[in-house]
């Protein structure tokens, strides 16, 4: 009895050194925190909504992106580059253009032309920035849901060429462990999980599978100060 209990013991130490489970979420191939995301119509998730059916975790629709709305033309020569773009929250202004005039002597030199020269451009370029700042709130969000659906897009196509080789999850009860010896952040609840793609609208979708709940077990045995004797008794 004690050789075979030997036995079983290296079985398990040579098992954890090959398949250590992983302690730490964010080393998972792909993750997401549903609280991460932005609060959008094209976007719900099962913590947020009611509309969603049955099982379903997460929707994300496709979201449109609108452009920024054109400046008035006299404002033309004076912005900066990436006016027209969502990395820009603000928008960058010249504070003055070099202009060829002629003097006096019909030369031409260089005038300093300041933008609040004229109040008419200025008053024209507040009005334009409101506009700008009201597409900027409504756009933001959908961008980061436009990159998530795209990030989803790549996951589905992972998931569809390699299905016997991964598999979505959906987690709950996080573990959070910070010690000398042991580092843990990963959730113990785990349920199988699917994405599906809905071509017509476009979306995604992920749906829990029918399978039942299962505890991340592997990842308890692989902690130490754990009573591993009644940690996995039935009851």
């Amino acid at each position: 009895m004690v050789e075979v209990q030997k036995i079983f013991k290296f079985l398990k130490e040579f098992s954890s050194l090959r398949y250590k489970p992983v302690s730490d979420i964010n080393k998972q191939p792909w993750r997401l925190w549903l609280n991460e995301l932005p609060q959008i119509p094209e976007l719900s998730h099962a913590f947020d909504s009611n509309d969603l059916s049955e099982g379903t975790i997460l929707k994300v629709i496709r979201p449109e992106l609108l452009p920024c709305p054109s400046p008035p033309e006299c404002l033309n020569e004076w912005l900066q580059n990436g006016w027209n773009s969502l990395s820009a929250q603000k928008v960058s202004l010249k504070e003055y253009i070099e202009k060829k005039v002629k003097n006096a002597d019909e030369e031409e030199v260089l005038k300093k032309e300041y933008f609040t020269d004229d109040s008419m451009r200025v008053e024209k370029f507040n009005e334009w920035v409101a506009r700008r700042a009201n597409w900027y709130a409504e756009q933001k969000p959908k961008e980061r849901v436009y990159e998530f659906y795209t990030e989803l897009y790549r996951l589905y196509a992972f998931v569809k060429k390699e299905p016997e080789s991964v598999e979505i999850a959906f987690g709950n009860a996080n573990l959070i462990l910070r010690g000398i010896n042991t580092q843990c952040h990963h959730p113990l609840l785990l349920q199988r999980a699917k994405i599906v793609f809905n071509q017509k609208e476009p979306s995604f979708e992920i749906i829990l599978e029918d399978s039942p709940l299962q505890i991340y077990s592997a990842l308890l045995r692989s902690i130490s100060f754990i009573d591993q004797k009644n940690a996995f008794r039935s009851h």
